[in-house]
């Protein structure tokens, strides 16, 4: 027969085989857990990172997109401000100059020569030549020169100053106007002053 001690010793190394496969089961759960645990974390981590980063990269786009279109907003502001600058200024250097031009001698010259033309571009009918006081005192001594080359029935009436200079002819018959007046053809001129300059803006 087995003494105590042997049975004792028995039990002990059974028991210590017991407990040893068991904590290596523990253990090998334990790990397989961690293990699991960690690879959802870094999962939901990785996700995480990924979702920050598309925010981030969408806010950076529309940050992008928002400073490129105020600043596309901002140039066509000033381009259409000095375009409109440079327009104005080259509307006023030409209107200054017409008015410095119907103050000349030769202008009588190229008046009497735009009746004639303007009147023929009227048509026949009943016309009426309408010119600013100041062209109508100057004209008085000519009047007797150029009419032989306008139509018989041509009455001149008197308009404001604000045409500058000119003509502007109505025929009352077939109700037609020919407008050469200096400030109807510099208005109409107003939005094609930089292609005339040859500016393209």
């Amino acid at each position: 027969m087995r003494s105590i001690m042997d049975k004792l010793r028995y039990f002990n190394e059974v028991m210590l085989k017991d407990a040893t496969a068991e904590r290596d089961r523990i253990l090998h759960q334990v790990k397989a857990l961690s293990e699991e645990r960690i690879a959802r974390e870094k999962s939901k981590f990785q996700e995480e990172a990924e979702l920050f980063l598309r925010k981030e990269t969408t806010l950076a786009e529309i940050e992008k997109n928002s400073i490129i279109s105020r600043a596309i907003i901002e140039s066509k502001q000033l381009l259409a401000k000095t375009r409109n600058e440079i327009i104005e200024t080259i509307y006023n250097d030409v209107e200054n100059r017409l008015i410095e031009f119907v103050q000349k001698e030769e202008y009588i010259g190229y008046l009497s020569r735009q009746i004639i033309d303007s009147c023929s571009l009227a048509g026949e009918g009943k016309l009426i030549v309408y010119l600013c006081k100041r062209d109508m005192e100057r004209l008085k001594g000519l009047l007797e020169d150029i009419k032989p080359n306008l139509p018989q029935d041509v009455a001149f009436e008197q308009t404001g100053n604000e045409i500058i200079g000119g003509c502007k002819i109505l025929n009352q018959t077939a109700g037609i106007i020919v407008d050469n007046t200096f400030i109807k053809r510099l208005e109409s001129s107003r939005d094609s002053i930089l292609e005339i300059c040859g500016l393209h803006i």
